[in-house]
């Protein structure tokens, strides 16, 4: 008999290096969608006592990469994500319009 049991990524996902170390969890994770939660800490901060950077970026990056590979079907990962640029990026001391 097949097992209608709806299948919850979650469940299979296991934090590492430095995920691990920075203390995010996996909050909710579904198609093209992924949310991350973390507990800020003293380790957080920089020097400024405001969230690091790095943390921001870092969890932004894990996030985007969740929710681009994501699929519903248990032991099949999406491996590719594919990114253009249309023009190379340049320094400018002019301000964004």
């Amino acid at each position: 008999m097949p097992d209608d049991t709806p299948h919850d990524p979650l469940e299979s996902e296991t934090m590492r290096g430095f995920n691990v170390l920075l203390g995010y969890r996996l909050a909710e994770w579904r198609e093209d969608f992924a949310r991350l939660e973390l507990v800020l800490e003293p380790k957080h901060l920089n020097r400024s006592g405001v969230v690091h950077g790095g943390v921001l970026a870092t969890m932004l990056d894990v996030t985007l990469g969740y929710a681009g590979v994501y699929t519903a079907e248990p032991g099949r990962v999406r491996r590719a994500v594919t990114l253009s640029m249309t023009r190379p990026a340049r320094c400018s001391t002019r301000a964004a319009s």
